[in-house]
């Protein structure tokens, strides 16, 4: 009879368990899926940023390249592996868009404190290749400001100061291209 009252609140347990997650991966799932989209919106400048990479030193803003570049943002972190199966990818429309008027800027905002410190975002982005402007985003500011919860999550900012596209995760790529290509200057 223990035997018995042991399986059955086993079973009990591993139903619960596999319930649980289900509606956890559901729930989530609907987040995505319904998550607020930035579309037609103005652009929100850099807030708080709390350092910069690849800007020879110097702050950098997104009006100063509003009228002049299609603007992409990519939400990301170093130790995100969604962001770290991007950034190829990204890194690939910044190499070939880079002279035609597309500025991709990357916003670093950490999730671990050793995510904050500037050496290990430095060896990050070198070890990915990655040359576009990263806005350290320590505080949260830009996040915030853009009501971000995801990473990745890519922005597409049109001449106008529009956002045009709004894309959470790290699939996409041949959408986000065509879409670069609509926006860029011919």
């Amino acid at each position: 009879m223990t035997n018995i009252r042991s399986i059955l609140v086993a079973l009990l347990v591993g139903v619960l368990i596999i319930l649980g997650t289900s509606v956890y991966l559901y729930l989530t799932r609907a987040e995505v899926l319904y998550a607020d989209s930035l579309v037609g919106q103005q652009y929100r400048e850099l807030s708080a940023p709390t350092g910069f990479l690849h800007t020879d030193g110097k702050t950098i803003t997104l009006s100063e390249y509003i009228g002049e570049k299609v603007i992409l943002l990519e939400f990301m972190r170093y130790g995100c592996p969604n962001c770290q199966r991007a950034f190829p990818h990204i890194v690939a429309l910044h190499e070939k868009y880079k002279d035609s008027g597309l500025m991709i800027i990357g916003i670093h905002t950490p999730q671990f404190p050793h995510e904050s410190v500037m050496e290990n975002v430095t060896k990050a982005m070198e070890a990915a290749k990655i040359t576009f402007p990263v806005v350290l985003d320590d505080v949260y500011g830009t996040w915030n400001a853009y009501g971000n919860s995801y990473w990745p999550r890519t922005l597409l900012i049109d001449l106008q100061g529009t956002i045009v596209y709004d894309h959470i995760g790290g699939d996409g790529y041949s959408e986000i291209q065509e879409k670069i290509e609509v926006l860029l200057p011919q």
